[in-house]
């Protein structure tokens, strides 16, 4: 059974060297699964077994122990929406975790104390809709493999200590709605976002993220807010995301950018808010984030009707 366990993941979904790393959360998470878990899954049917263990390496890699609420040796009463997470439960009864027929379609830890780095893994949830993961230390790169959740329609991640460049296969997620990556050290290019089509609210402000507004941008029909204030993002405000515009007949009601002051990072005449542009300060932990106000607060992900289609987004 170990030996059949072992091979599954080795081949189909983590990287032998970091299981062979008696420290990584993939090997703690497979040492809990064939030695710890109550379960005692098998190696078949393959798909359940993976996604038990992507569950696991989760955990183990977001600083499962130490988290908030429904960590696996923590009060139980405080886990208030499941079991604690590596109970002998099925992994859709673990807390934060919501599952269609047996699949997990959400992960949502808001304000919980997440910490540690997203791992490869997170891709294996392939029925992944909803990634809410705001107001944690999370920090390091966002994983390039995240591309491949192509069922994904929240991405929500801000106010965390993630670095590095946008990855170009966020450009993938095509059925993605709202994507929040504010107030992290994020660097790159927007470009590596062009490929959105179905986005409805884009929050991207105090980062490092740079550049000129893709064209493409004008593409995003359902927009309803997109902020770029307290960035790197400089030139002129593309036409076709002026077109979006409600006096235009769109339906972009917010869009910020550093156009104000004495000397604007970007030219924008159909912005709705104009903020002065503002180096960046850093703080005690040695990140970078701007200064300067938070004017549109992120919508719940119950706010956000990703089962009809609706591109309607209520709290911004």
């Amino acid at each position: 059974r170990v030996r059949s366990i072992s091979e599954t993941l080795f081949t189909s979904v983590s990287n032998p060297i970091d299981l062979q790393n008696n420290l990584s959360p993939q090997s703690k998470a497979l040492a809990w699964i064939t030695h710890i878990d109550p379960r005692r899954v098998c190696h078949q049917p393959k798909v359940d077994l993976i996604q038990r263990y992507a569950a696991a390496v989760f955990y183990f890699s977001t600083g499962g122990d130490s988290w908030s609420t429904c960590a696996h040796n923590a009060d139980p009463e405080l886990c208030l929406t499941g079991e604690p997470f590596l109970s002998g439960s099925h992994e859709c009864i673990w807390g934060g975790i919501s599952c269609t027929a047996g699949k997990i379609t959400e992960l949502v830890f808001e304000n919980n104390n997440i910490a540690g780095s997203l791992p490869y893994e997170i891709s294996a949830l392939s029925s992944l809709e909803v990634l809410s993961l705001e107001k944690g230390s999370i920090s390091g790169l966002i994983p390039s493999s995240i591309g491949r959740l192509r069922q994904l329609e929240i991405l929500d991640l801000d106010f965390n200590f993630l670095s590095g460049l946008l990855p170009s296969e966020l450009s993938q997620l095509s059925n993605l709605k709202l994507l929040d990556l504010n107030d992290n050290d994020l660097m790159g290019s927007l470009d590596a976002l062009s490929g959105l089509d179905n986005i409805q609210f884009l929050q991207l402000h105090s980062t490092k993220i740079g550049g000129t507004v893709p064209s493409a941008f004008g593409n995003f029909m359902g927009l309803k807010a997109l902020t770029l204030q307290n960035t790197f993002v400089y030139g002129s405000m593309p036409v076709s995301v002026c077109q979006l515009r409600d006096p235009n007949g769109g339906g972009l009601e917010h869009l910020y950018a550093d156009c104000g002051g004495a000397n604007p990072a970007i030219f924008c005449p159909c912005c709705t808010r104009c903020f002065d542009r503002v180096d960046h300060v850093a703080n005690n932990d040695g990140s970078t984030h701007r200064t300067g106000n938070e004017p549109i607060a992120s919508p719940a992900v119950s706010q956000i009707d990703t089962a009809n289609g609706s591109t309607t987004i209520c709290g911004v």
